[in-house]
């Protein structure tokens, strides 16, 4: 299977060689501002990552309970443009979503056109290129993360440490915290459709893909998930495959080998029909994804299959979360890029590992 990068090595390269630069030389002119005393406009940064745009999404409700007369503009990529949407679509009438790609020179250079905003907050945690979008936008001050050896910083007038000893949750929230806002929300889907037709009463939604550079340290192999859907419709349930377009072959692939029709591959799902399938199902396997923290916002009986992530840094969050872990590993993801992490971990995490689980959490209801 060809993996699904976000970014390829190049990106990365002029990511960390052209940006740090970028960021740093105009920080040698720049006076560090006071914040502002009233603040009615707020810009939040996050141009990536599905997974995380769940995780900042309760933040962001944090902000508007806190400043009950802002008005948000978020600015996203590609990549989760369509989630933060609808994350955070019951607040429509107090934010805006404005669209940036790294690739596209003209989605860039729009965002000087915006008026200057009271309060900008970066919630990227590495990437030099959420860092330049968040320089070039106006703002009267500006908040992000300082992180060992990423050299992003230089344009904020407050940082905040990122650290690797707590939930990334809890990294998104000491971003508002340090400006007194109390954090309250937690990851929740509370818009689902009405007009889904079919019934999942009976099914176990299983996602099988993940992205990223470090995609092949967090999937499971063909073999291992065949088995599993094998013995998931041995215990009587119907299995439905959830992905993208992109993973289609793969996931036809699997659904071949396990006995499962086409039909019961669902690719490229509105979010709302997704969250509704999710919540609805008896419950979900998946890998270490920014789906799995979507299936547990949704209030899905999640059971998430993790190799070398730590629960307590990455771990989905929801009232329903059962994490499948190796016996051991050796080396965890930090940032989720580490090239030195422990790839063979996902490996020693057992077929029957995980249908125990599923086996004890149907027994419960």
């Amino acid at each position: 299977m060809k993996l699904n990068q976000r970014t390829t090595k190049l990106h990365r390269f002029a990511d960390r060689y052209v940006g740090v630069p970028l960021i740093f030389l105009p920080s040698l002119y720049k006076a560090k501002r006071e914040k502002p005393s009233d603040i009615k406009r707020i810009c939040i940064v996050k141009t990536s990552g599905i997974g995380d745009t769940v995780l900042v999404s309760p933040v962001v409700k944090d902000l508007f309970d806190f400043y009950p007369e802002a008005n948000i503009t978020f600015i996203a990529g590609d990549k989760n443009f369509m989630a933060s949407r609808f994350l955070l679509s019951s607040y429509e009438e107090r934010i805006e979503f404005e669209f940036v790609d790294y690739k596209d020179f003209n989605t860039i250079s729009a965002l000087r056109d915006f008026d200057e905003f009271d309060l900008l907050i970066d919630f990227g945690q590495w990437p030099r290129f959420d860092a330049f979008v968040s320089m070039i936008i106006k703002s009267k001050f500006r908040i992000g993360f300082k992180r060992a050896r990423q050299y992003r910083h230089y344009s904020y007038d407050m940082s905040v440490e990122h650290r690797s000893d707590r939930h990334e949750l809890n990294n998104f929230r000491s971003l508002v915290e340090c400006l007194g806002v109390y954090c309250l929300h937690s990851p929740l889907v509370d818009n689902f459709t009405n007009n889904w037709p079919g019934s999942f009463d009976e099914t176990i939604c299983v996602h099988i893909c993940a992205s990223g550079s470090t995609a092949e340290y967090r999937m499971w192999s063909p073999e291992k998930w065949t088995e599993l859907c094998l013995l998931i419709e041995g215990l009587g349930y119907n299995v439905v495959l959830t992905g993208t377009s992109a993973e289609k072959e793969y996931l036809e692939t699997i659904a071949s080998y396990a006995g499962i029709g086409n039909d019961n591959i669902l690719l490229d799902m509105p979010f709302d029909y997704l969250a509704r399938i999710y919540r609805d199902c008896k419950a979900v396997v998946s890998i270490d994804t920014g789906i799995a923290h979507f299936a547990a916002a949704s209030g899905a009986k999640l059971i998430e299959i993790l190799g070398p992530t730590n629960p307590d840094r990455w771990g989905a969050l929801g009232e329903d979360v059962t994490y499948v872990l190796p016996n051991r590993v050796d080396c965890m993801l930090d940032l989720g890029f580490e090239r030195h992490a422990d790839k063979e971990a996902i490996k020693r995490v057992t077929v029957q590992q995980v249908l125990q689980h599923i086996e004890i959490d149907l027994e419960s209801l």
